[in-house]
């Protein structure tokens, strides 16, 4: 049996990033402005919340560095249900003694911080942070194997120039106290630098320039306990990366490779004694990542519903295909749908349904005893239900900025971006009393009388009806992470993945034990309260429930697995299930460098109504269903791409065009578009087209059903945009300004993108799969360009072209990629086929290969945050990746199926713990699991020609 070696290194690689439904600001739009963080444990472990300006509270968890060297912190943001990785923080200054307490905030956003901090085994001391605009950088070294993390470096401090270093060539001659040599920043350079130890692995360096040395602000270089003698690197990017080699004191050179990772270096300064101490340099510090990532309406991955309990839970409504969010209540329940509308069901009190009609762009919902609530993607609040309970349908005035909800049996709890929170509803109990002061908060819980709030610092707050001391908190509760609200009683989740249950144990049958949590309860990811029982969904996708059985709530159903969501109504449980990923695929990068985005089927209001500013008449509103999933390109098509394709370049020489790789292609006419989707399709073997209309509205809107895909207000069109009120005055660089809700830049402006449809005035619907008519005499043109005025900027703005052969400076294209299964997705066993023991030892024996495409959507890598460099080596090590199983390894070892999923265990018969878990996806693929944090591997099986069988 042969295993590349690559298999295991894989583990290591450092240009893995997360794929999330997120929003990316600039640093410039949000610096940190508070932090609250603190540690148990001599600071191997920080916990807490942090602020970004524009930012609701984030949850924070760093973990020490492994090797326990200098202050290097692997960060991690709990953003919704979901902890990601956001990078490398450098969180202290000092040789020996980590940070134990930080808790900061800024009144200049973000300029300065100023608070207190402590060491291990240390009283608390004062700090203030000055932002020093040095450029962080993610570094990564290798000695003769794999490419290892190396933490956070900061060189130089031209962050304020927009100046990147683009070569290095520095040493030491005195064990890493002083450096010399020269340094090189775009345009500038080389000049002569030297650096002077402050502490740990900072430097307060020099640049000498004109007569004289000036400063060059703090530069961290290392990351561990050893100085570092020797750096010699160089960019070819404009200082994006640089690669070379360095040297730490006592070791051979290393290979060195280092990518821009932000410009969130402070110099620290710490205070001890009287406010009249002097202050003292405290070091560097890395704070945050150049891009931050806060939480979005971006469309999440939909589930199949699977429901049981009373109220007749299990009969779905029809036409309810998959949803992206549940919601469970007394007399019915809800499920929030892929397009952001809502749909609900039941048999309880028909008068409690009525969904207000057109309700739309929804990205959260709850249910209370009789009324409904729904938080839109603006922030707003909508509310519905029985006539008679008034108090919970008059929203508070001003109510917005909302980012989760949730509804008690009268009364209803809004959280706030700056964590505060708003109540409104029956308040009998108190329950509406929020205690004064309450902020930071990141979760909130409403019970039948009774109100919670989970601190960012993992304490839980609660107020109202206290009948069974569902707001005492039990003694000693801390590290929570989620916190569920059922009739009176509560649940909290901690962060070691246990349970803790307090209030009610009974219903009025008695004793029912919804808060007795099942013994040796592990594992678990999220929480439900119910009125009378409880829900916990577990890390391996399968759900524990306990409590009332009254209505068979605790029975789950048999064979429930691959859970993703959990909630629990009056007598019922809902969860939402994993679709097949074979419905599911999430980006594609062909050969030439094109990012696609999966946009997924669905159903919108195309056009837009009559009240909206700007309307032109032939944007008709009108229902359209698209039934395939299609891929669209998450840029419009820029000049390599097209010179790699065409071999030509019509924008050369234009005045009102410049040129460069990343540009978007313009002067492009609607036959030119054609022509090279046809080239490309050759030259890629795949099937690429201009969009629909109706595709490029629905992809553009992104869920939205506003003016703009990002709202109403005219005024952050700059933020999103190209167009004639901002500075650009021909094609300008794409991916520049923030994305939509699906991912995709520049759907409204920097140049005009065409489509297929032939033009028509008058929309009519409901349609399926429109395509316009079938001839005409001009095509449909769609989005804005950096020439466009903000009205023929918005989504349903319709545009025309007659001449199809003419090239002007604005028009350019934006491609769909037709989906191929058998490549795109990782498909299924669709016949549902059980693979045996005896047919698994035959089906092993062969060769096997990677896709870096799948290997990615694997692994939540997504290959469009990728620079180039990084995703050639990807693709190359990916590439690397093979498994040769012949029929005599299979043979000498012990095989034994896992879990009836097709999954199996090759074991080595003279040690238990060598051993191999593969997973049969079909017969042709597998699932290489893996091990102690490795990834997984999805392999398909090749023939002798190094050809994929399918």
């Amino acid at each position: 049996m042969k295993i590349c070696q690559t298999l295991i290194a894989m583990a290591l690689i450092a240009i893995v990033q997360l794929n999330a439904a997120v929003e990316v600001f600039s640093a410039d739009d949000a610096n940190i402005i508070e932090m609250d963080i603190r540690s148990d444990n001599k600071g191997e472990i920080l916990y807490g919340t942090f602020k970004y300006s524009g930012s609701s509270y984030i949850s924070f968890l760093g973990t020490l560095s492994e090797d326990d060297y200098g202050n290097n912190v692997s960060v991690q943001n709990k953003f919704g249900d979901d902890w990601r990785y956001t990078g490398d923080w450098v969180i202290g200054g000092r040789d020996g003694q980590h940070v134990v307490k930080f808790d900061v905030k800024s009144d200049d956003n973000g300029k300065t911080l100023n608070g207190t901090m402590s060491y291990t085994d240390e009283g608390e001391i004062r700090v203030r942070a000055k932002r020093s605009n040095g450029v962080a950088y993610a570094v990564h070294t290798h000695h003769g194997g794999p490419i290892l993390p190396g933490g956070v470096w900061v060189l130089g401090n031209r962050g304020d120039r927009q100046q990147y270093l683009v070569e290095i060539d520095i040493h030491s001659n005195d064990d890493g106290k002083t450096f010399s040599g020269t340094v090189t920043y775009a345009g500038e350079g080389p000049v002569p630098f030297r650096a002077t130890h402050v502490a740990i692995n900072s430097y307060r360096g020099e640049v000498y320039f004109g007569d004289d040395w000036h400063s060059d602000g703090d530069w961290l270089i290392g990351s561990r306990d050893k100085r570092a003698v020797m750096v010699s690197a160089k960019s070819t990017d404009g200082g994006k990366t640089m690669s070379g080699i360095m040297e730490y004191l006592g070791e051979d050179p290393q290979g060195l490779e280092v990518r821009v990772s932000g410009s969130s270096a402070y110099t620290v300064e710490n205070q001890w004694g009287s406010t009249d101490s002097p202050w003292s340099a405290g070091g560097v510090y890395v704070l945050g990542d150049r891009q931050v990532t806060v939480p979005s309406a971006a469309p999440q991955m939909p589930g199949k519903v699977v429901a049981w309990g009373g109220w007749r839970v299990a009969e779905l409504p029809k036409g309810l295909n998959e949803a992206i969010a549940i919601a469970g209540g007394k007399w019915y329940n809800l499920a929030l749908k892929p397009d952001g509308t809502v749909v609900g069901w039941g048999g309880g009190q028909p008068e409690n349904n009525f969904i207000p009609e057109g309700l739309s762009g929804v990205t959260a919902i709850a249910l209370g005893y009789e009324h409904g609530l729904a938080l839109k993607q603006n922030g707003t609040v909508v509310v519905w239900g029985k006539e008679s309970i008034t108090l919970n349908r008059d929203l508070p005035d001003g109510l917005s900025n909302v980012v989760a909800i949730d509804a008690g049996s009268f009364h209803n709890l809004a959280l706030k971006e700056d964590g505060t929170v708003v109540a409104w509803g029956t308040n009998r109990s108190g329950q509406l009393d929020i205690p004064a002061g309450l902020s930071g908060v990141i979760a909130i819980g409403a019970g039948r009388s009774h109100s919670l709030a989970l601190k960012g610092d993992g304490t839980v707050v609660a107020w109202g009806g206290n009948e069974e001391g569902q707001t005492d908190i039990p003694a000693g509760l801390k590290d929570v992470i989620a916190i569920a609200a059922g009739n009176e009683h509560n649940l909290a989740l901690k962060r070691d993945g246990t349970v803790v249950a307090w209030g009610s144990n009974k219903n009025v049958f008695g004793e029912q034990g919804q808060a007795k949590v099942p013994a040796g309860l592990s594992d678990v990811t999220a929480i439900a309260a119910g009125s009378f029982h409880s829900m916990a969904l577990k890390q391996d996708g399968t759900v524990v429930a306990w409590g009332s059985n009254d209505f068979g709530e605790t029975v789950i159903p048999d064979g429930l697995s691959n859970v993703t969501a959990i909630s629990a109504g009056e007598q019922t449980c809902l969860t939402l299930v994993s679709i097949p990923a074979a419905t599911h695929s999430a980006n594609v990068t062909n050969t030439i460098g094109m990012e696609f985005k999966l946009i997924p089927a669905g159903k919108f209001m195309m056009g837009s109504p009559e009240s909206e500013e700007g309307r032109s008449s032939d944007e008709d509103l009108h229902e359209v269903q698209l039934t395939q999933d299609y891929y669209l390109g998450v840029t419009e098509v820029t000049q390599s791409q097209w010179q790699q394709v065409m071999g030509t370049t019509p924008w050369k020489g234009e005045e009102r065009a410049k040129e460069g790789d990343d540009y978007a292609a313009s002067y492009i006419s609607w036959n030119d578009a054609v022509k090279f989707c046809e080239e490309l399709s050759k030259k890629e073997g795949r099937t690429y087209r201009l969009p629909t209309e109706a595709e490029w509205e629905y992809a553009c809107r992104g869920g939205s059903t506003t003016r703009f895909y990002f709202g109403d207000n005219a005024s952050e069109l700059d933020h999103y945009e190209f167009y004639f009120d901002s500075t650009a005055n021909s094609a300008s660089i794409v991916k520049q300004k923030k994305p939509n809700g699906f991912g995709l830049y520049d759907m409204i402006g920097n140049v005009k993108e065409f489509c297929q449809d032939w033009y028509t005035k008058s929309l009519e619907g409901p349609v399926t799969n429109p395509t316009g008519p079938a001839s005409g005499t001009r095509r449909v043109m769609r989005g804005g360009s950096f020439a466009t005025r903000v009205d023929n900027c918005r989504s349903a703005y319709r545009g025309v072209k007659e001449d199809l052969d003419d090239r002007e400076a604005y028009y350019g294209l934006r491609v769909v990629l037709v989906p191929d299964k058998s490549s795109d997705a990782l498909t299924s066993n669709k016949d549902s086929e059980v693979i045996t023991l005896d047919q698994a030892m035959n089906l092993f024996v062969g060769k096997w290969k990677a896709n870096h495409e799948e290997f990615a959507r694997m692994n939540g890598i997504d290959l469009t945050k990728l620079d180039k460099d990084s995703l050639d080596r990807l693709k190359k090590e990916i590439s690397e990746v093979s498994l040769e199983i012949d029929k005599q390894s299979v043979e000498a070892m012990r095989v034994e199926k896992i879990d009836g999923k097709n999954s199996f265990r090759l074991i080595n018969k003279s040690n238990d713990l060598d051993y191999l878990e593969i997973q049969f996806l079909t017969r042709n693929r597998i699932l290489f699991k893996g091990r102690d944090g490795s990834p997984d591997f999805p392999l398909d099986r090749i023939d002798k020609e190094g050809q994929i069988v399918k």
